[in-house]
């Protein structure tokens, strides 16, 4: 099958299958309220004449709703990545109809003064980068410019290597589209990240947090206040004592780490809705099993036995999450409960500790491979 009719065929069984779950979506919500409504009748009806198999019934009716939502939140993220996942393909097609508009141009790496870039059209629109660059990544799409204008003489060794990993990475379809639809029509900004990064890595963030006798401490105050709460809840203990150690806690969290959250928070929120793209991205690349030479290389980058770039990518993000979710209400809550923010600092000052050094390595590892998911793709298209 050659690219075109693969293309098509894809297109028309995806186009059907966002169909099917977008028509389920809309039966989804009638059985939602459905849940609902009769839940509600149900508690109306227990309010009137009692009983509690009224209230069974109604619990039975919420469990329903809840794993209809669940089933219709499923539903909606499978049709999302379907439509990115087309949206792909419908690109291809109309590249090989001769339509390169889908795609950067590469203005910004047009240089008058270089030796031959210029002159053979390597960027600008109709150019080659043109007719290359799928990249999801400003980072890839510099990777792939860099090599487009190299002027130094390769070995016969380095034009095969790359060779062998652009012919592997062609025949592996499904894993270039699967790649080239993290990017959901738009750029990660590979630069705004490390800079982000870098930022926070440049603040004076106390050291306290990741010191093992402050851990213990830690661990001590939340086990003194959940045992003065139960000696006032079951014992001879004034109820003052838990809400006194309560607010102790929380004063003490504040002016230790509240502006140390703040600031750390101001400069990495930028990057958390692309965070969960890095991480998928990533673990589409480590598990590729990829056999070339190049590949090979990217993959032990990223996935070396202590600087595991995904577990650290996934660590990153959960402490942004926990980072985002912080607000004036959860902030006393969460600090009285179990001094969240002493141990959203914690688990930031060890990350960083241990994977720091190895982010700007990371990301020029995936900015490399998804240069290379553009060249393999051109192969492919141009047989």
């Amino acid at each position: 099958m050659n690219p075109k009719e693969l293309y098509t065929e894809h297109i028309k069984t995806l186009t059907d299958e966002i169909y099917q779950l977008n028509r389920h979506n809309r039966l989804v919500v009638v059985l939602e309220l459905t849940a609902i409504a009769l839940a509600i009748g149900c508690v109306v009806a227990y309010t009137i004449w009692g009983g509690i198999l009224v209230l069974v019934v109604a619990a039975l009716f919420i469990a329903v709703y809840v794993a209809i939502r669940w089933k219709d939140s499923r539903n909606s993220r499978l049709s999302e990545q379907k439509d990115s996942v087309r949206s792909v393909y419908q690109k291809e097609l109309s590249y090989l109809d001769g339509d390169f508009s889908g795609f950067a141009v590469g203005e910004q790496y047009v240089n008058p003064h270089h030796e031959f870039t210029l002159d053979l059209d390597i960027f600008g629109p109709q150019s080659l980068f043109n007719r290359i660059n799928r990249t999801v990544t400003t980072g890839g799409s510099d990777f792939l410019a860099k090599e487009l204008a190299e002027t130094r003489v390769r070995s016969i060794n380095e034009i095969e290597t790359r060779q062998e990993a652009i012919r592997e990475l062609s025949e592996k379809e499904s894993l270039r589209t699967a790649f080239l639809a993290q990017g959901r029509g738009r750029q990660i900004n590979t630069v705004a990240i490390m800079e982000a990064l870098h930022e926070v890595q440049q603040l004076h963030i106390s050291r306290l947090a990741a010191h093992k006798l402050t851990y213990i401490a830690a661990i001590g105050s939340i086990i003194i206040f959940y045992g003065l709460l139960a000696g006032a809840v079951f014992g001879p203990l004034s109820g003052s004592l838990p809400m006194l150690w309560v607010l102790l806690q929380i004063t003490a969290v504040y002016l230790l780490f509240g502006r140390t959250l703040k600031r750390v928070n101001q400069s990495i929120n930028i990057i958390l809705p692309r965070l969960g793209t890095y991480v998928s991205m990533i673990m589409q690349i480590v598990t590729s099993d990829l056999k070339s030479q190049e590949g090979r290389d990217i993959i032990g980058q990223l996935s070396a036995d202590e600087q595991d770039a995904l577990k650290s990518f996934r660590l990153l993000k959960g402490i942004i999450n926990d980072l985002d979710q912080r607000n004036e209400i959860w902030v006393p809550i969460s600090n009285a409960l179990y001094l969240a923010d002493y141990f959203i600092v914690r688990r930031f000052l060890l990350w960083q500790d241990r994977y720091m050094m190895h982010i700007d390595e990371w990301i020029e590892a995936v900015s490399h491979f998804d240069a290379l998911v553009s060249m393999a793709t051109f192969r492919y298209n141009e047989p």
